[in-house]
């Protein structure tokens, strides 16, 4: 079973890098794209029970003062901590590319009594709000927010059924 712990900050405000990228993403002509949030995202592909995987979210993963995070479970987990996006932005390491914050992730859970956390993955998550159609948050994916070479992303609309990978 998967574990996913999406991470992100408490107020708009405190969302500094969301401001960046929206800051950048206007430099590529981008139309209908109003806002941007930015998240961490944190898959556990193990058999933890949900009181260690709170553990991990209150612990490591985030801090109480300028965080909030949400715990999902299973392998199709849909996406509740930020409502209202037009399109949903995830971006992962591609298989067989060192992912060092899943290490660190990994020995922090030792420190915590976890021995047994095995296949954890780390991405970013970005909720685009606006009318920005599926073509430009591609744009945005491939020119912006994702490397290519290490990283691959994938889009999901939050009002159909719409999905792009690249």
């Amino acid at each position: 079973m998967n574990w996913r712990v999406e991470v992100t900050a408490k107020k708009v405000a405190l969302d500094s890098e969301g401001k960046d990228v929206l800051s950048n993403a206007r430099d590529l002509s981008l139309k209908g794209l109003d806002s941007i949030r930015t998240g961490w995202i944190y898959v556990l592909d193990d058999t933890l029970d949900a009181s260690k995987v709170a553990l991990l979210a209150d612990r490591l993963l985030s801090d109480p003062i300028e965080h909030q995070y949400v715990i999902l479970e299973g392998d199709d987990c849909d996406s509740a901590l930020v409502p209202g996006s037009r399109w949903e932005v995830e971006v992962h390491y591609k298989k067989g590319v060192t992912d060092t914050t899943a290490e660190s992730l990994a020995r922090g859970a030792e420190d915590l009594g976890i021995t047994n956390l095995k296949g954890i993955r780390t991405g970013r998550i970005y909720w685009l709000f606006g009318t920005i159609s599926l073509d430009d948050a591609n744009r945005l994916a491939s020119g912006l927010l994702a490397n290519g070479i290490v990283q691959e992303y994938t889009i999901t609309s939050r009002h159909s059924d719409e999905r792009v990978q690249g």
